[in-house]
């Protein structure tokens, strides 16, 4: 018996990245824009606002994986519903508070 020629000797090439696959993506773009302004506004020595912003953006974005069904939340789903929500809700309140609440260094 002899084996039977293959298909095709081609593989498949991966698809180049398409502008919708990214636009598909505004929730996880949004939450990193308000991380990457309170990174700039920490460097500009300003560690309050910058810690603020940060702790903004998580909370936003557990807000984001609260209502956005998974198909529009995109790579904000991580791990179940729930626990997304619940880390990017608190993690970000906690940031935001502790933010606020530590007190100045007295000079």
């Amino acid at each position: 018996m002899t084996p039977a020629p293959p298909s095709s000797t081609k593989r498949p090439v991966a698809a180049p990245l398409k502008l919708d696959r990214l636009r598909a993506q505004w929730p996880l773009l949004l939450c990193l824009a308000f991380f990457v302004a309170g990174m700039a506004v920490t460097a500009a020595a300003h560690w309050r606002r910058g810690a603020v912003l940060m702790g903004a953006g998580l909370g936003l974005a557990g807000v984001l994986r609260l209502f956005l069904p998974p198909r529009l939340a995109g790579l904000l789903v991580v791990r179940r519903r729930w626990f997304d929500v619940l880390v990017g809700i608190v993690g970000g309140t906690t940031m935001c508070v502790l933010a606020i609440l530590v007190p100045p260094l007295e000079r």
